[in-house]
């Protein structure tokens, strides 16, 4: 989903767990993360966003091979609150932008 062509709801598959890896990658493209207080600095979007304590990203779905029995885990949980209103806020002011003649 994207925001007014300045920002976007992306996945991303994970290929190893270390620390920071979507933070760093998303940086290493010119597309950081909303919030980030490390790896988006510098950057600005043109979006009026509700505080949060961090960046928005979050794991919707984890899913793991047991080490020793090999079974296939999956959890998933549903989307954080900082998160609904973040996206919220986002698809508001697009919407507001683009009714106004993208002013």
């Amino acid at each position: 989903e994207r925001f007014d062509g300045k920002a976007a709801l992306v996945e991303c598959d994970l290929e190893t767990g270390r620390q920071h890896q979507i933070r760093a990658h998303m940086r290493h493209i010119n597309h950081p993360l909303l919030g980030d207080p490390v790896y988006a600095r510098g950057f600005h979007h043109p979006f009026s966003l509700p505080p949060t304590k961090g960046q928005a990203l979050q794991a919707y779905k984890l899913q793991f091979a047991h080490p020793i029995t090999e079974k296939v885990t999956t959890v998933q949980v549903p989307e954080a609150g900082y998160m609904k209103v973040t996206l919220e806020a986002l698809r508001n002011q697009t919407k507001s932008r683009n009714s106004n003649g993208g002013s």
